[in-house]
């Protein structure tokens, strides 16, 4: 396989992927890379551009990182409780509880800050 660089960030790539599959099938069936293949064939199919999505996520000393690191760490221990719960009633208590205590340290200022970032994005890609 010819390689362009020694690394390639994941996403956004585009350049160098097509560029790897026009050579690649420019070779014989025979002599050509499997995983360029696959990638070509069913993976990229399958696949979703997810760039919309990134940086999304605040700054960990700013007020919106504090929340997000409050909110997962709800979610982490709530996590753990609903693994142990004895029924679903037992898991739907806990669960609900984990919201009204997400709700409690900010999460809807976290989720409009991801939000406003997230359409910033959009507008970016749509120039």
């Amino acid at each position: 396989m010819i390689k362009f660089e020694k690394f390639n960030w994941a996403g956004n790539t585009a350049f160098i992927d097509n560029a790897k599959s026009a050579i690649e099938y420019s070779l014989p069936e025979e002599d050509r890379d499997w995983t360029t293949v696959v990638q070509n064939e069913f993976s990229w199919k399958t696949s979703l551009d997810v760039t919309e999505y990134v940086n999304l996520s605040p700054l960990p000393d700013s007020e919106e990182g504090i929340i997000q690191q409050r909110v997962n760490d709800i979610f982490e221990e709530s996590f753990a409780k609903m693994l142990f719960a004895k029924n679903d009633d037992e898991v739907l208590a806990i669960l609900e509880q984990a919201q009204k205590d997400a709700e409690s340290v900010g999460h809807q200022k976290l989720l409009d800050f991801q939000t406003d970032k997230w359409q910033d994005n959009l507008d970016k890609m749509n120039q």
